[in-house]
This record gives structure tokens, sequence and C-alpha cells, in this order.
């Protein structure tokens, strides 16, 4: 019984040294634009799996409704029989487009997502390239701060301010790649990566103004896309067939025509009222972006005096570092807001039927 025992416990240790080096598996680094992205999230995505077999049943349904048919009702003496086929049929066809603007949903929306999450990584990329040019700003100015007391030139308060500093720092250091390992977490999950993976990201993300000809076309444009206002015009269309070829009460039938008809003029007012307000966001947030370049010049200015004067000797390696971080910084305020106007921007995309990414 000891030696069974023994040989279990032995058995049981194996198997969890197996697991451990099959956890602790050396991170890839496969290079990934944000096209391959894109498809390796819409292969690896159940949702949009599901949704395309959902085309495929539905169609089926369809397939059999149809073949229940035998005549189109048109009014009058109708047979029962004959009538509740028909409308079997229009159900279900509708029921049949409805999956395939679903699924058309379901891909918009992985595409989006790897969209963002791909910015996600590059965001947090910039946010600890910033926190480390931080932090050895802070180290250096706790140096010199050091260095100065010794030699009576400040205080020791000023010591323990300059340590508090260089100690924030080193905690913004650690969130910001905290944040980083999260974002990766995320992004390789939708793309089917292993979570401790590092996918080496080729694509930038460039700032480019949005470019439109007319906002009232791409008002119209909005409205034509939407999948949820299609929907409900064909439930309009359904309402009016219930009214037109079957024998139910005109006199109730009528007020859900109504009801449907104003529903869906409510929900078009909303996405013309969205896609306004989607673009003057848009439009405010380059005017942020161009100040911000102007704020970015200034600071590059500063650097390349700073370096100058440092060069022979009019001013301390800590004050040369302030000046560099300076424009680190402003370079991250940038960074931040080209990926908030590309994200405004895709969603302007989406929302007037254009592309997102070309493959």
């Amino acid at each position: 019984m000891r030696r069974v025992l023994t040989a279990s416990v032995g058995l049981i240790m194996l198997l969890s040294l197996s697991l451990s080096l099959a956890w602790a598996k050396e991170p890839a680094r496969p290079e990934l634009s944000l096209s391959e992205a894109v498809k390796k999230a819409l292969t690896a995505s159940s949702e949009v799996k599901s949704a395309k077999l959902n085309i495929d049943k539905s169609y089926e349904q369809r397939e059999d409704a149809a073949d229940l048919v035998k005549f189109t009702p048109t009014g009058g003496n109708v047979d029962p029989q004959a009538e509740a086929a028909f409308y079997g049929l229009v159900q279900t066809d509708l029921y049949w487009r409805i999956q395939k603007k679903d699924y058309e949903a379901k891909q918009d929306s992985v595409v989006f997502d790897v969209y963002q999450k791909y910015i996600g990584i590059l965001k947090a990329l910039e946010k600890v390239q910033t926190a480390e040019a931080a932090l050895s700003r802070d180290e250096e100015n706790l140096r010199v701060a050091k260095v100065s007391q010794r030699v009576g030139l400040v205080t020791p308060s000023i010591v323990i301010g300059a340590g508090a500093k260089a100690a924030a720092s080193r905690e913004s250091l650690a969130a910001a790649r905290e944040e980083l390992t999260k974002a990766y977490v995320v992004f390789n999950k939708l793309v089917d990566l292993w979570p401790e993976d590092r996918p080496v990201l080729t694509d930038k993300v460039l700032y480019s103004p949005l470019q439109i000809d007319n906002l009232d076309t791409e008002v119209a444009r909005a409205v034509e896309a939407n999948r949820d206002l299609w929907k409900l015009k064909q439930n309009i269309s359904i309402q009016k067939l219930d009214l037109n070829f079957f024998s139910k009460p005109y006199d109730i039938e009528k007020y859900d025509v109504d009801i449907a008809e104003l529903t869906s003029f409510e929900a078009e007012k909303k996405i013309k009222e969205l896609t306004r307000t989607l673009y003057h966001d848009i439009r405010a947030l380059e005017e942020q972006y161009s100040a911000a370049i102007q704020g970015l010049q200034a600071t590059e200015e500063a650097w390349r005096i700073a370096k100058v004067q440092y060069a022979v000797g009019m001013i301390t390696k800590a004050k040369l570092k302030e000046a560099e971080t300076a424009v680190l910084e402003a370079k991250n305020a940038i960074g931040a807001l080209t990926y908030q106007h590309a994200v405004l921007k895709a969603s302007f995309y989406q929302l007037t039927d254009r592309l997102l990414i070309v493959f």
C-alpha cells in the first residue's frame, strides 16, 4: 500500500512539473500587421462562427417554409392554411436576411475590437517609454540633490523631496508596465495567442484628418447603412403586409403600422444626431492636435538649446534630462490624441459604411 501511495505521489509531482513547464513557455514574438491581426481574430471568433451557422440554419428554415407555399394570398376569402404558410415564408425570409446582417455586424465588431486593442498596445508602449524617461530624470535629480547636500548647498528636505518624486516615478513606471501587460493579454486573447506572448506590431497609427465632402451626405450614408434601422424598416413592411394581405382586423392592424413607422422615425433621428455629434467631436480633437503640435515644437526647441548649454557646461545633466523628458511627455500627449482621433475616425467610418481595415 505504501509503495502504491509513493508511486501515486511521484506521478502527481511529475504531472505538476510537466504542466508548469508547459505554462512557462518562452513568449513568442510574431510580427503582426493590423490586417493580419484582424484575419486571425475573425478566424478565431466563436461569435462570428456561430453567426455564420445561423445564416445556414435560417436559410434551410426559409426553404422549408417556401415548400409549404402553393400560391400568394391576395385578399378576399383565403384559405387559413395558405395564409399561414405564406406568412411563415415572409417571417423566415426576414429572419434569414436578419441573420446575414447580424453576421456582418459580428465581423465589424471584431474588426473594431482588434483596432482598439492594437492601438491599446501602442499607447501602453509609449506610456512605458515616457515613464522610463521620467524616472531617469528624477533619479538624476535625486543624485544631484544628495551630492549638493554633502557639500552643504541644499537642505535635507530637498533630498527628501527628490527621493519622494523618484519613488513616485518608480511606481508610475511599474503601473505603466502592468498596463502594457494587460494590453497584451486582452489583445492576445482576441487574436488567439498565448497570454505571455509579445507580438511585435508592425503598423503604426499615423494622424490624418477626417476627409469628407459633405456632412449631409455622410448622415445619409449612416442612415442607409445602419442595420438596426434596416430591421425596423423591415418591421414596417411586415405590419403593412398584415394590413393589406391577411384577414386581420384593419382597425387594429393600422395602429401597428403607425407604431412601427414612429419607432423607425425616432431611430433614424438618433442615427443622424449621432453622426453629426461624432463628426464635431472629431473636428474638436483635430483642433487640440494642432495646438499640441505647437507645444511639442516649443519643447523641442527648448531641448535643442539645453543640449547646447550642457555641451558648454552652462547647465547640469539633470536640467538636460528635464528638457528631454518634456519632449517625450509632449510626444506622449500627441500620441494619445492621435490614438483617440484614430478610434473616433474608425467609429465614423463604420457608422458611414466605410472599410476600416483594407486587406
